[in-house]
């Protein structure tokens, strides 16, 4: 039986792969930062994050994700900054 561990990594293995097929795909890129995160890979999904975020920079899934992130890493004036442009740009993404 696998456990969600073990699902993770297949998932994480088939988005990579979709990266290296195409680096600018957005929806691997994102789906790579949140199963780092899931891991609790925080340094790996804050650095997928920011590349999703070049991809799509408006991108409130992205924000979002990287806000979450920059608090597990304790980072939390960088968080609040990255609040405060999310809900100044509500509605634009």
């Amino acid at each position: 039986m696998r456990t969600a561990q073990d699902t993770n990594m297949i998932a994480l293995d088939f988005y990579l792969s979709g990266v290296k097929s195409d680096p600018k795909h957005y929806g691997c890129v994102y789906n790579v930062a949140c199963s780092h995160f899931m891991e609790s890979k925080f340094v790996n999904a804050l650095k997928w994050f920011d590349i999703a975020l070049r991809l799509r920079p408006n991108d409130a899934d992205s924000l979002l994700g990287k806000t979450v992130t920059l608090l597990k890493l304790g980072k939390h004036n960088e968080a609040i900054k990255l609040t405060e442009y999310l809900y100044s740009n509500k509605g634009t993404t």
